[in-house]
């Protein structure tokens, strides 16, 4: 090769993609797995010459494999060579060479990986000790990783596995190590916005909700922090069938407390609290209802009417199988808290205790009402659910 080469810039988080100039080319352009993942696999394997025989265990089992295995990967590197002409870079086809029975990525042809940089950054964050330089390292460091390695699309195959992790945690220690510098620093504002940047990549990494609404607090954004927190309860719920720790729980309280704007009328205090005034029970976070609970004990001895905890929880029937589908669990569960809220009267309270469990406080005028009412929920919960194999059990205990 003669002359200066514009290099290609190689792209391995997130969505996969190759660039020369104005010209991509990524999944989109050829549905092929196999074509993509032999293109990933050498570009990874960038730095050593790779046999044939790997290539073959790593695109075909043995039983598919073909009576001519190694016509089939020559034929699969013509098509790889083929998208990769879709660059309009004059060297394409020399991307990827062939030697000797090895494959292997070409050296001469200079590339910009972003793993390559990402690392790079990472390193520089972890080694010099000026706190602003530091921090500038990580937000490079941060901004390069568009998401897991290869987009997650490998995970269980060790090839994939090993960079994939590697790099989650880099990416990780980036983001903790810019948080420290920023809170020390009250810049709320910096934190809020690289909190939603590592919530975007991992929407099912608790640290950063705990990061985010805690920085919302400080900002006294305590609307925006509550949304957020109502958001993640909802999420770790529904879609990761996650139960948020007790820390990222006790946040309630703080948003409650950064609610401290000044009224000086107390007519339209008494109007705010009357505002869309609940006339049944209603379903509160468990922050709420341990305080709830808290008082009821208090003057349980004083109380007119006994007060009762009711543990529920939804549980398979299928003896091979111990928990219930997530598709069950979801229609059981929400068919619970609407019998909850139609069932129990008004100022009577319950929560979502953990995943199968919901928690409820209601005042009874007795055992046999409590037994009455335990009774009802269990027939109508089991009429309303006879095609899903999933059964209602409760645990009452008076307060």
């Amino acid at each position: 090769m003669t002359g200066e080469i514009q290099p290609i810039h190689i792209h391995f988080f997130g969505t996969f993609s190759i660039q020369y100039g104005n010209q991509t080319i990524s999944e989109s352009d050829n549905r092929s797995k196999k074509l993509w993942k032999l293109l990933q696999y050498i570009a990874q394997n960038r730095d050593r010459r790779i046999p044939q025989e790997e290539l073959l265990q790593l695109l075909w089992s043995e039983n598919v494999m073909g009576e001519n295995p190694i016509s089939s990967l020559k034929t699969l590197l013509h098509r790889v060579r083929n998208t990769l002409d879709k660059l309009n870079f004059e060297h394409s086809r020399q991307l990827i060479l062939q030697n000797a029975g090895t494959y292997y990525w070409n050296p001469d042809i200079p590339a910009v990986i972003d793993t390559d940089e990402f690392l790079r950054e990472a390193d520089l964050a972890d080694q010099i000790d000026q706190p602003e330089e530091k921090l500038n390292a990580a937000l490079r460091a941060m901004a390069l990783y568009r998401g897991y390695f290869l987009g997650g699309q490998y995970k269980g195959e060790a090839w994939a596995d090993a960079p994939g992790s590697r790099y989650e945690a880099l990416y990780l220690e980036c983001y903790n190590t810019a948080i420290q510098i920023l809170a020390g620093e009250a810049r709320y504002d910096e934190i809020v916005f690289l909190s939603r940047h590592a919530i975007d990549i991992a929407p099912d990494e608790e640290l950063y909700y705990y990061n985010l609404i805690s920085a919302l607090i400080e900002k006294g954004s305590g609307d925006d922090a509550l949304a957020v927190y109502e958001e993640v309860l909802d999420l770790f719920y529904h879609t990761y069938r996650k139960t948020p720790s007790e820390r990222l729980r006790s946040l309630y309280r703080g948003i409650v407390r950064s609610g401290n704007s000044v009224e000086m009328d107390i007519a339209l205090v008494r109007e705010k609290l009357e505002e869309n005034r609940p006339t049944t029970a209603i379903r509160c976070e468990y922050d709420t209802f341990k305080l709830i609970y808290e008082q009821k004990c208090h003057y349980a001895d004083t109380a007119e009417v006994p007060s009762y905890l009711i543990l529920f929880t939804v549980t398979s029937n299928d003896r091979e199988s111990p928990a219930p589908a997530e598709r069950h669990l979801d229609r059981a569960l929400s068919q619970l808290e609407r019998l909850l809220t139609l069932n129990l009267a008004d100022g009577d309270v319950f929560t979502r205790y953990s995943l199968t469990q919901i928690l409820a406080l209601a005042a009874l005028p007795g055992e046999e009402a409590l037994h009455q009412l335990l009774k009802k929920f269990q027939q109508t919960f089991k009429y309303n659910n006879l095609s899903c194999p999933v059964e209602l059990t409760y645990k009452a205990d008076r307060v």
